[in-house]
């Protein structure tokens, strides 16, 4: 084999097996929207959660409200509860609490992705927000990105998101602008910015209730005074948010402190 052949091969051999790492992609991508749609069939096969009627005296103001609400899972038992919570229109509640204590769980809930094992579910709420410690972001454009909360938002709707958002400095320093391109997950920036992107996508939707599942973990001083002036800016609006969260700084801004221990919530005075 003469040198001249070597590096023939070497050069040709990536483009020989392009076709099969292809098929091997389409392959995973497949495999992987096949689990969505089963756990998404699932979803869509729970009963429906309660909703309370407008037309009571507390409606308008109560966004949710769990009565004696428990979760139980077949192999771990019962997870959270029995707890009481109402939660007020345009309150900021924090939740503490250790890994496993229920947090997550209780934010499912409040979304409406999961029922409650025993007691009464009430959410009065039409629209709601999610953001955890991975937002979702897809492969595409910045623009395509904040479309996902609001498809007829304009350029300049969409940079003043950003710029609530604390990512005027990283867009000027982009070529392209809001057509610059991410990967899947945020690829291409760190996980910071990929986090006040997703507030720039809250920002963007109309949702009444805005629910966190850590939104300041993992974020440097400076990015998590970003997260939590948004989180006063959506309370002055008349949203309501509720967060799990261990910070501090998080915890402060909140109106309302609970704890949770062993799956029961337990308020927890300023004063003290």
């Amino acid at each position: 084999l003469t040198l001249f052949s070597g590096l023939a091969v070497l050069l040709l051999a990536p483009e020989f097996f392009q076709p099969l790492r292809t098929l091997s992609q389409h392959y995973h991508d497949r495999a992987t929207a096949l689990g969505a749609a089963e756990s998404l069939i699932t979803v869509l096969n729970e009963t429906s959660v309660q909703r309370s009627s407008l037309n009571e005296p507390d409606a308008v103001d109560d966004i949710a409200v769990l009565k004696n609400v428990s979760v139980e899972y077949a192999n771990r038992g019962r997870v959270l509860g029995p707890i009481d919570l109402t939660v007020k229109k345009g309150s900021i509640i924090a939740i503490s609490g250790p890994s496993g204590s229920g947090k997550s769980t209780l934010l499912a809930l409040l979304a409406g992705f999961l029922m409650p094992s025993q007691g009464s579910l009430e959410l009065a709420q039409p629209r709601y927000a999610w953001l955890d410690q991975q937002p979702s972001l897809l492969h595409g454009s910045l623009a395509d990105n904040l479309h996902l909360a609001n498809p007829h938002a304009g350029a300049p709707a969409m940079l003043e998101a950003l710029h609530q958002a604390g990512l005027k400095a990283l867009l000027e320093k982009l070529p392209h602008g809001l057509d610059s391109m991410i990967g899947e997950r945020g690829l291409g920036l760190s996980g910071g910015q990929a986090q006040r992107l997703a507030l720039a996508r809250i920002y963007l939707s109309d949702a009444s209730l805005i629910l966190l599942d850590e939104p300041t973990a993992s974020l440097d001083t400076e990015t998590e005074e970003v997260v939590i002036q948004a989180l006063l800016t959506w309370a002055a609006q008349g949203r309501t948010m509720v967060m799990a969260t261990h910070h501090p700084a998080a915890i402060k801004a909140a109106q309302r402190h609970l704890e949770m221990r062993n799956g029961h919530l337990e308020e927890i005075s300023y004063e003290t």
